[in-house]
This record gives C-alpha cells, sequence and structure tokens, in this order.
C-alpha cells in the first residue's frame, strides 16, 4: 500500500499533468480563433457575439463549441488541484487552519466563475447559429 503523502503527491501531479494538458489542448483547438475568440470573452451582447462568430467557418464555429467540454475538464481539474496543493504541500503548512481553508477555495471559486463565464458565453452564441 502506497504511503497517503505519495498518493497525495501522485494526485497532485495527475492534476497538475491534466491542467498543462487542457491548457494545450485549448491552445491548439482555439489557435486560429485566438484574436476573434479573446474579443469574444469581452461581449457582453448578442450584437456583438453575431459579428465575431459571423465571420467564422463551419470548422471554426464546431471547433468553439469544442472548446467548452475542455474548459470543462480544465476547470474542474484546476480547481481540484487547488484544494490538493493547500491540503498536501508544506506551502501552506505555516498558515492557521483558517488561511488553509480560505486558500484551498480558491482556485475552486474560480472554477465556478468560469463555468459562469462560459455560461454566458454560450447564453450569447444561442441565438447566432453556424455561418453556413
Amino acid at each position: 500500500m502506497a504511503h497517503p503523502a505519495g498518493r497525495s503527491k501522485a494526485l497532485l501531479v495527475a492534476l497538475g499533468v491534466l491542467v498543462v494538458a487542457c491548457y494545450g489542448a485549448l491552445g491548439l483547438l482555439l489557435r486560429e480563433l485566438m484574436g476573434s475568440a479573446l474579443r469574444l470573452q469581452f461581449s457582453y451582447s448578442t450584437e456583438s457575439v453575431r459579428h465575431i462568430v459571423g465571420r467564422w467557418s463551419d470548422a471554426q464555429w464546431l471547433r468553439f463549441h469544442w472548446h467548452f467540454a475542455i474548459d470543462a475538464l480544465l476547470l474542474l481539474s484546476y480547481g481540484a488541484l487547488g484544494c490538493v496543493w493547500v491540503h498536501t504541500t508544506r506551502a501552506w503548512q505555516a498558515a492557521s487552519a483558517r488561511q488553509r481553508r480560505h486558500a484551498a477555495r480558491l482556485l475552486p471559486m474560480a472554477a465556478v466563475l468560469d463555468a459562469l463565464e462560459n455560461t454566458l458565453q454560450l447564453t450569447l452564441i444561442q441565438p447566432t447559429s453556424p455561418p453556413h
């Protein structure tokens, strides 16, 4: 049976690798949309979204929709990574229990905000349709 610290370290490494892999996959998937995908993140109306996505091909539209599945895995993995990192590494040993509790909530809270952002984007995109 593995030592608990060894299992925690393995989990931390596995989550870290998953986070990096998700970022890499998102970069590859969205590489040809980078400028417009970034502008889309700062769009808060259906009209501005239509202006951006109206220039996309069917393949680009599909790539953008696929990114939500990878992003969901990313936000789950980095949220979990934050909890595991705070609770299992020496970096937080000097902190009080209260500080550790608060710190352990930061990345999961960021993941919730990321999910809300994705929901907003999907809501804004919903009235639009693929360009072709």
